[in-house]
């Protein structure tokens, strides 16, 4: 099989019956769709990779922050206490 071989879609689709060796050699295989570790693959997709996790950071950053502002502003406060003059 070629790199080139693509899905027919007139044999899967068929209502008629169809030798299995018939459908073997009209799909494709994982190779020929590029799917699989490459290096070169591994360069492509590191910095979309790299993207992804640096929104997921800033994301979770944001969210504790308002978290712990809201959690400070809206603690019940706490009842100043007056200092008699007299007592040290």
């Amino acid at each position: 099989m070629n790199t080139e071989t693509t899905i027919n879609a007139a044999v899967l689709t068929s209502d008629e019956p169809v030798a299995i060796e018939e459908v073997m050699t009209e799909t494709a295989t994982v190779a020929d769709h590029g799917i699989g570790f490459t290096p070169e693959g591994l360069e492509w997709s590191l910095p979309i990779m790299g993207k992804g996790m640096l929104g997921i950071f800033i994301v979770t950053t944001i969210i504790v922050t308002v978290t712990v502002v809201l959690n400070k502003v809206t603690a019940p406060r706490k009842p100043k206490e007056k200092k008699d003059k007299n007592s040290k």
